[in-house]
């Protein structure tokens, strides 16, 4: 893939407009003082076809990708492998002693970027170098696995604005004591660990800072732009324009205090000896002012001499002394009596003012405090009744034991209940009946009270033969009575005392009940 096809460079048309006036004249020299790709120096060389480029690069990869990018335009363009805070001694090498444009892309390139074994990026795995001339100064590997924790503390807070720097750096060593770092991914996931989740919600990729930090440290970014953007500064000519792109505020903190410091000096320039090259008449003006100003401050003012009706005498008629009107004004700056009279009322209301606000302060105090107070003692007795509950429940589910159930049953005597026999109307028993006090594994467990012993019955003088009929729905084979009308008397049923029954009709048969198992009890089913 080509150079061209790699690399967009950055607010293009915007750095040609601003660079523009000064570079229309024929042989005007613009310097592109971080060369790249060559996208910038490229615009430069068609957009103004008399001008010369100087461009300046560190890093070789990036040299040889702009020379064939730029090899069209023949000797208008000169390429020097160097950083841009040597522009002087470029330009001097050069011979060029003024130039009429300068241009600064600072920071990493997008093609470093895209190069995964530069270690630029945090977002894939590289080795960490980070140098942007690989054949010189040390890596960021080194960096991390030589430098104390102090110095990596300084780095992360001064050059990337690490406000986590401190718990990166002990997380840092305490891993490099175990395995030196060597890869981009370790340190990623590293910082994402030791990172609390407040700071990992907003941001960006949290490793974002300390790759920065890493980087400007391991190529001295910092200080080429403190010594680059004041001598590009020198270098131009009068006219020349200089545009800088920055892209994090350390940098731009730097160009920006260059540009006002520049802006500040209003005088006009010095001549070729040092001296200011002013206009006589304004150089008189500004003597004459300084000498009437200096003038100004050695003169006394002239006193007007006071009348006589309004010297001070003594009450004797003797002149008052220098040293009793001295006295006198001293006596007379102090507050007369009914000026401090005056004054008395807003001094104590002052004072009210103060005394009840503080003493205010001090029952809100009071109340804070007995608040505070009474919410632990609400806290500790509600933890008190939450564990009295709990021992409470437990209390409960443990008596609520089935084993605790049923030796509970046995000590107050009782027995297991029996399992009763169902006869169905068509003669089958249903069920093993088994007497109270036998258990039957397959039953639920019940318990019930045993039996007292039966009673012998009294012997009554004469059996009662009255027959109560059974409660409830009508027999089978016998219709129900249906209800007399209003002022009626019921009709007779058949087969009692009101009606005789058929004699004819048959008795339905009654079937015969088994004999029920000893000990067992036999409920019939109708």
């Amino acid at each position: 893939m080509s150079s061209n096809a790699r690399h967009v460079p950055v607010m293009l048309q915007r750095c040609l407009d601003m660079l523009a006036p000064a570079l229309t004249e024929p042989g005007a020299v613009v310097v592109d003082c971080t060369l790249g790709a060559g996208g910038h120096s490229e615009a430069l060389l068609k957009t103004f076809p008399d001008a010369r480029l100087v461009a300046l690069d560190r890093d070789p990869t990036a040299l040889k990708l702009a020379g064939e990018r730029l090899a069209p335009f023949g000797d208008r363009a000169t390429l020097v492998r160097a950083v841009y805070h040597e522009l002087p001694e470029v330009l001097e090498r050069l011979g060029i002693p003024r130039v009429q444009g300068v241009l600064f892309d600072l920071g990493v390139s997008s093609m470093q970027l895209d190069e995964a074994d530069r270690g630029f990026a945090y977002a894939q795995d590289a080795p960490l170098d980070m140098r942007m001339d690989q054949t010189t100064g040390i890596s960021a590997a080194e960096v991390l696995n030589s430098y104390p924790p102090g110095e990596l503390v300084r780095i992360l807070r001064a050059y990337g604005e690490e406000k986590q720097a401190k718990r990166i750096v002990a997380a840092i060593v305490r891993e490099r004591e175990k395995e030196p770092f060597t890869n981009s991914a370790r340190l990623v996931e590293l910082i994402r660990d030791a990172l609390p989740q407040a700071a990992k919600r907003h941001g960006g990729n949290p490793a974002k800072r300390t790759f920065q930090a890493l980087r400007i440290e391991v190529n001295g970014e910092l200080a080429s732009v403190e010594k680059a953007i004041p001598a590009a500064v020198a270098a131009l000519a009068v006219g020349g324009r200089i545009a800088v792109l920055s892209y994090q505020s350390l940098e731009d903190r730097i160009v920006k205090g260059v540009f006002a410091a520049g802006a500040a000096t209003t005088g006009p320039a010095r001549a070729a000896g040092g001296a200011r090259a002013v206009p006589a008449a304004a150089e008189a003006a500004h003597a004459r002012r300084r000498a009437a100003h200096r003038g100004r401050g050695r003169r006394e003012p002239a006193r007007r001499p006071r009348p006589a009706a309004r010297r001070r005498t003594h009450p004797r008629g003797h002149p008052v002394s220098p040293a009793a009107r001295r006295g006198t004004r001293l006596v007379r700056m102090l507050p007369s009596g009914p000026a401090g009279a005056r004054r008395t009322p807003f001094v104590l209301l002052v004072v009210v003012l103060l005394g009840s606000g503080l003493i205010s302060l001090l029952l809100l105090n009071s109340s804070l405090n007995q608040g505070s107070f009474e919410l632990s003692r609400l806290q500790r007795k509600t933890t008190e009744l939450t564990d009295e509950q709990q021992a409470l429940q437990q209390e409960v589910d443990q008596l609520a034991a089935p084993d605790a159930l049923e030796r509970r049953a046995r000590e107050l005597g009782m027995v297991p209940g029996g399992s009763p026999a169902f006869l169905s109307p068509d003669g089958t028993v249903r069920g093993v009946p088994s007497p109270a006090g036998t258990e039957d594994p397959a039953a639920p467990a019940s318990y019930v009270v045993p039996a007292a012993p039966p009673v012998a019955a009294e012997p009554s003088a004469a059996p009662s033969a009255t027959a109560v009929p059974p409660a409830g729905p009508p027999a089978a084979g016998r219709a129900p009575t249906a209800p007399a009308p209003a002022g009626q008397a019921p009709a007779p049923r058949p087969g009692t005392a009101e009606q005789p029954a058929d004699a004819t009709a048959p008795a339905p048969p009654v079937p015969a009940l088994p004999p029920p198992p000893a000990g067992g009890n036999v409920q019939q089913i109708r």
